[in-house]
Formats: C-alpha cells, sequence, structure tokens
C-alpha cells in the first residue's frame, strides 16, 4: 500500500460589522425623477459576517472543503469533494500562483 500524507486546516473568522444609516441611494434620485417607489432607502446597513472554513487533505488519495458563511439575511454553505487526490490539490496551488 501507498503512503499518504494528511492536512487538516480549520479557520473561524468573525467581525463585529459596520453599521450605517443609508439615508439616501442612486434610485432615491431615479424614484423623484420618475414618480416610483422602488428604493429601499433609508434604511440600515449591517455588513458583520461570520466565516468558518475547514478543509481536509489526505495527498493522494482525495481532498474534502467545507466553507459556512453568515452575514445578515443571507446564509451560505459549500461542500467540495476531489477524488483526484494530490494531483489535484497541486494543480490547484499552481493554477492560484499564477493569480
Amino acid at each position: 500500500m501507498a503512503g499518504f500524507d494528511v492536512a487538516l486546516a480549520l479557520e473561524y473568522h468573525d467581525t463585529e460589522g459596520y453599521y450605517r444609516q443609508i439615508d439616501n441611494d442612486l434610485q432615491t434620485i431615479y424614484d423623484e425623477n420618475f414618480g416610483t417607489n422602488v428604493s429601499l432607502a433609508p434604511g440600515s446597513v449591517n455588513l458583520q459576517q461570520r466565516n468558518l472554513d475547514a478543509n481536509l487533505d489526505i495527498f493522494g488519495l482525495c481532498s474534502l472543503e467545507s466553507n459556512t458563511s453568515k452575514s445578515k439575511g443571507l446564509d451560505s454553505k459549500a461542500l467540495r469533494y476531489d477524488n483526484e487526490g494530490s494531483a489535484s490539490v497541486k494543480k490547484r496551488l499552481k493554477n492560484h500562483d499564477r493569480l
């Protein structure tokens, strides 16, 4: 049986966010000109965000990545499994270096 290496990474990020009152926006100007009422202003902005990332790589066998992100009014979750093992991980790292 061939050997393999294991890598595990966990990352947690939480911000208190940026709170601000928006009195008017570009849509407010359009509403005034066209007699519509579409703008959400005035209203508050909440940019608080909470992320949890977990990566498990078993080099030579597979890779598993999970991401959970929460912000006001929006929750997202992602899970990715890659059975190409270290070849795929090396390819992703190589492509990342080009950026």
